[in-house]
């Protein structure tokens, strides 16, 4: 989202007492009613138990929404996010390894009072789903015994998304991010259309010569 630069305050400072939660807030500079408050910077900051981090988060019940970044991995991280959220989605890219980790997780979520769970399958590659290199969206869902909320895929701009601090609606990464907060929002299941590229005449005639 482009705020690393305007971080004063993080999660340990509002829990120290050193500042309010308010001050910690970072506003986007697009969409004024979008913050970010930021994770802990400093690994000598004391360590933030899963009880202090719900303290932070009930703080936020006014939002709409808080959306929880959780850590790689399924370490102390993982379940410090997860027992504070009500939902989760869990991103998968379509990879077995990737698959196969998503598995774990999810059998761990099992133990959790969560209301609904759901996939978010990032960078697939239509032209390899089309060619049979890379396992399709469907595929991964029925693997994991899982709906999907929502599916990304593979945009070369998403690095300059990145530093511009949003993703371009144009993009077809940018509309089916639309898709997916449209699915957070309504808690529905519309699959984006990521293989529409693929049925072009354009791509018909690739196949054909290669």
């Amino acid at each position: 989202m482009g705020v690393e630069n305007k971080v004063s305050y993080d999660l340990a400072d509002v829990l120290e007492g050193r500042c309010k939660i308010s001050q910690a807030l970072i506003r986007d500079a697009l969409y004024q009613n979008l913050y970010v408050l930021p994770s802990t910077r400093i690994n000598g900051k004391k360590k933030i138990s899963s009880a202090e981090f719900k303290l932070v988060v009930d703080k936020l019940k006014g939002a709409d929404f808080v959306l929880i970044d959780c850590p790689a991995g399924i370490d102390v991280g993982f379940h410090r996010a997860v027992s504070s959220a009500t939902e989760a989605c869990v991103v998968v890219t379509p990879a077995l390894s990737s698959v196969r980790d998503s598995d774990k997780v999810l059998g761990l979520l099992g133990s959790y009072k969560l209301e609904s769970v759901g996939l978010i399958i990032n960078r697939i590659r239509p032209d390899l789903v089309a060619r049979g290199d890379m396992i399709s969206a469907g595929d991964v869902s029925r693997l994991l015994r899982a709906p999907i909320n929502g599916i990304i895929p593979e945009d070369d701009r998403i690095g300059l998304c990145m530093s511009l601090g949003y993703v371009r609606d144009r993009s077809s990464a940018g509309r089916a991010f639309s898709v997916l907060a449209s699915n957070v929002v309504e808690r529905g299941h519309r699959a984006y259309d990521y293989m529409a590229e693929t049925r072009g005449i354009g791509m018909k005639i690739k196949r054909l010569f290669r």
